[in-house]
């Protein structure tokens, strides 16, 4: 394992353990999504029969959303307790048989998009390390060759990340004050959707 690796993966390990012990009072339960991908699944199509690639586990809720609406799914992170955590959900709603997990990076799994009908990675693209260094041009590139690219801002994301990774959500007013002020900027801002901290990059293979 090379050092960059070791730290990607000691950086979002020690994310998800602190996860799992808090398990965020805003998720929604397991099986259903959030607003924001609510709006960016709505842009993957009918899923009955297709393969989908997830480039970032996380705690498994897209995962599990995508089997529960017909997709075989493909789904990597670098972090074994991200991979944990997601097989627990997925054998909670019953759709492990449709789902693969598997401990990779972006590197890795760059290939095995051209496999799939759909990749999907929800967030921005970047390293996981202390510096959260984002991708280079060259990795997106090479992420997105032979593919149809689209971003997607599904929501204004900054003030409730405050909120959750600063206050921690003690101040019930304050979340309430948070939330609101993402939507309205949301709404009534959109040239400052781009600077949401959530995003989506959406591939569509080319097949040729």
């Amino acid at each position: 394992m090379t050092d960059r690796r070791a730290e990607e993966q000691a950086f979002h390990d020690h994310h998800y353990r602190g996860l799992a012990r808090e398990q965020d009072a805003a998720a929604p339960p397991p099986g259903e999504l959030d607003p924001f991908l609510q709006h960016t699944v709505s842009c993957l199509g009918d899923l009955e029969g297709r393969t989908v690639l997830e480039c970032g586990t996380g705690d498994g809720s897209l995962s599990v959303w995508l089997a529960l609406h017909g997709a075989r799914v493909v789904s990597f992170d670098i972090s074994l307790e991200a991979l944990r955590l997601a097989r627990c959900r997925a054998a909670e709603i019953g759709v492990s048989n449709r789902i693969l997990f598997v401990q990779a990076t972006f590197e890795e799994m760059a290939v095995a998009s051209a496999a799939v009908d759909r990749v999907i990675r929800c967030g921005i693209p970047r390293l996981g390390t202390l510096t959260e260094q984002p991708l280079e041009a060259d990795q997106l590139e090479r992420l997105g060759s032979g593919s149809k690219a689209t971003l997607l801002w599904s929501e204004f994301l900054f003030f409730r990340l405050f909120d959750r990774q600063v206050l921690r959500y003690r101040f019930p007013w304050i979340s309430r004050c948070c939330h609101r002020i993402d939507r309205w900027i949301f709404e009534n801002v959109p040239a400052w959707r781009r600077y949401s901290y959530r995003g989506t990059l959406f591939l569509e293979t080319l097949r040729r």
